[in-house]
């Protein structure tokens, strides 16, 4: 990836669009299921309103950096581009392990599970796919781009890739869900690295989402 200045600025600004993006999440969410609309209606706006809220903060961010003249870091893979074949499985994996093991060392544990009767669950879950489908592309470009390009100038880069890594946990908010994404953060930022490409942070983090929407779907 090219050797932008990134400043500090440019990173708060990244995790400013990131808490803008949640905040239209759970606000959007919030009203939709307030507004008594039926299941066919929530159907057809719930899914719109929710890409909405992630177009926004990602068209605003990316017309910054563009200004401010830093690239996204979406180069090529290249000839060691196979390597993912083996690496997304991997991150994911390993991901899932360490938050197995570590989650409940903090005190930290999925709560269980449930489902509405009336559908609107199913239609929510749904809904939120397409959000976590378009997501990964802003908060690489934030956490892997910004945010480490930015430590990278000031700490060495173990530090910068576990730095970077827990505050893109901390900010998916659930507890249980925060540990897995600080492992997930750590195998999307050394992919990231060993690429050069934030396209190969973007795979690892893309395939993880529809991954977690299958399994959400398929438990509905």
């Amino acid at each position: 990836m090219a050797e932008d200045d990134i400043r500090l600025k440019d990173a708060l600004i990244g995790i400013v669009a990131i808490i803008s993006m949640d905040v239209l999440l759970v606000v959007t969410v919030f009203a939709m299921l307030k507004t008594g609309l039926t299941t066919g209606g929530l159907g057809v706006v719930l899914p719109a309103a929710l890409v909405i809220s992630v177009v926004v903060p990602t068209v605003a961010l990316v017309y910054y950096l563009k200004r401010r003249g830093i690239s996204l870091g979406f180069v090529p893979l290249g000839r060691r581009g196979w390597h993912l074949l083996w690496q997304v499985p991997l991150a994911i994996f390993v991901a899932g392990v360490a938050a197995a093991i570590v989650g409940p060392l903090l005190g930290l544990s999925p709560s269980e599970s449930t489902s509405a009767a009336d559908g609107r669950g199913v239609m929510v879950v749904v809904s939120l796919a397409s959000y976590l489908l378009l997501a990964p592309l802003v908060e690489e470009i934030v956490f892997r781009r910004l945010l480490m390009g930015y430590l990278d100038r000031s700490v060495p880069a173990f530090a910068s890739v576990i730095l970077s890594s827990l505050l893109f946990g901390l900010v998916h908010i659930a507890p249980p869900v925060m540990v897995y994404a600080t492992f997930l953060g750590m195998g999307c930022a050394l992919v990231t690295r060993f690429h050069n490409s934030l396209r190969a942070g973007f795979i690892v983090h893309l395939v993880n989402n529809v991954v977690v929407q299958l399994i959400a779907v398929s438990a509905l």
